[in-house]
This record gives C-alpha cells, structure tokens and sequence, in this order.
C-alpha cells in the first residue's frame, strides 16, 4: 500500500560516469522504474556540463531505461546546481498531500555541491512536521566521492546509499524499493539521561549534544532503525550499587 510516487531522476552522464558506474546506474534506475505503477509518474533530467530534461512526466509502468538511454553517454564536465533547479521545478509542479515527491541522483560524486545547491534543496525540502520533495543520493563506481551526496542528502533529508556495479544496483531498487522512498515518521531524535556522576565517554554516530537543539532530527523510511554505538561511565566506580538508571526516550 504504497502511496502514489512522483519521482525525478537525476542522472550524472558526466566523462568521468564512463564504464562501471554508468552501467550501475542503468541497472539502478531500469530496476526503480519496474517497480513504479500506473499511478506513479517519471521524469528525467541529465547530469552534465548543460543540464536538460530528457523525459517529464512519464507514465509508472510503461516508461522504461530504452526511452532515454541513448541520451545517458557520459562526457564533459557538471553542472548540479543547473540539474537540481530543473529537477526541483519538476518535481514541485506535481506536489499533493497525498504523494510521494522524490528527486533521486544518481552519481559518481565528481559533481561540486556548492552552496547554491543545497539553498535550492533546503528550500524544497519541508519542515520538522511536513513532509517535503526529498532527496535520495546513489552513489555509484569505485572511485566514488562521498562528500558531495552526503551533503545534498543531509540538506535534502532523503535515503543516501552507494552501489558498487550493477547487481547491487538492480537489488537495492527491487528489494529496498519502499525503504529507500517511503517515510513512516518525522523527526525522530533520541535522548539518553545518566544518572549523576556518570557520563559519555565515547561516541559514535554523526551528531551528539547535551542540547537537543544542536542535533539534527532524522526521518526514518519502514523498517529502518537507528543504531548507537556508544561507551558510558562513572567517576565512582565503588559508589555503584545496581540501582541507577540509564533513561533512553525517543520523540
């Protein structure tokens, strides 16, 4: 019972996209488009130095990879903030309440996120408590940088995730269709009250504060958890007697 998808595809045909990662991100994005239905729509912008729409508006379950892929060769150099703006005014065109807007990049990472792009996701992407076009980051080829889908993802408050060749690919779109696209809940942070004397020794994950404030809320897809992996202790070992309590709350 997945809700109605309008989805635009963002898709990096930029010189360094040659061999490998091109053929992960045709498996990737034929995969994602047998799984869209009748009432989902597709649409389609190349990655490259003069971004263009190949596709708009393409029907859920009768556009397939042979409508554009003769335009996916890679060459020349990136122009993401072009790409984003023209996915953006697509994606905003088929807004409704009862929805799915995703953009979703498929990249290598070569292309430079500067601050310019991530203004025109942030501007799309909604609030703590609305739902907004959010953006899904594939990373995509050996030689893969993170960096520049890390920071679009964080901004664009979408599933970020790394293939590294076309099986992989195909899998991720068919098995995690509804993971990596549907949401079941909003900004969702995670508070750990020690009892006195004890502390945080050592952490790891992406963010932590004593005010919640300087922690980013996460939204969380179906099925997916949040893990936290850290080391707490006391400066008064002999005084322990069993009784105190570590408090987890979740909101």
């Amino acid at each position: 019972d997945v809700r109605g998808l309008d989805v635009v595809l963002v898709l990096d045909s930029s010189g360094s996209m040659a061999g490998r990662p091109m053929a992960a991100l045709r498996a990737g994005v034929d995969a994602l488009l047998g799984q869209l239905g009748p009432a989902d729509t597709v649409s389609v912008v190349r990655l490259d130095a003069e971004p263009r729409v190949l596709l708009e508006d393409g029907r859920g379950g009768e556009t397939t990879l042979a409508t554009f892929q003769d335009a996916l060769v890679p060459n020349g150099s990136t122009d993401l903030e072009g790409a984003l703006r023209l996915a953006y005014q697509l994606a905003e065109a088929r807004v409704a309440p009862d929805r799915m807007a995703r953009v979703v990049l498929f990249s290598d990472g070569g292309a430079n996120a500067g601050n310019t792009a991530r203004d025109i996701i942030a501007g799309h992407a909604g609030d703590a408590r609305s739902e907004g076009i959010y953006l899904v980051g594939v990373g995509l080829g050996e030689g893969f940088d993170d960096s520049m889908l890390d920071a679009v993802t964080d901004v664009g408050k979408g599933a970020y995730l790394f293939v590294d060749g076309p099986a992989e690919a195909q899998r991720m779109f068919e098995e995690r269709f509804v993971q990596l696209l549907e949401l079941a809940a909003l900004d969702v942070q995670v508070q750990l009250d020690l009892p006195p004397q004890w502390q945080l020794i050592v952490f790891h994950g992406e963010e932590v504060s004593g005010d919640p404030a300087e922690v980013q809320p996460q939204n969380l897809a179906p099925s997916d958890q949040m893990v936290f992996n850290q080391l707490v202790g006391t400066c008064d070992p002999a005084g322990v007697d069993g009784g105190e309590a570590i408090i987890v709350r979740v909101e």
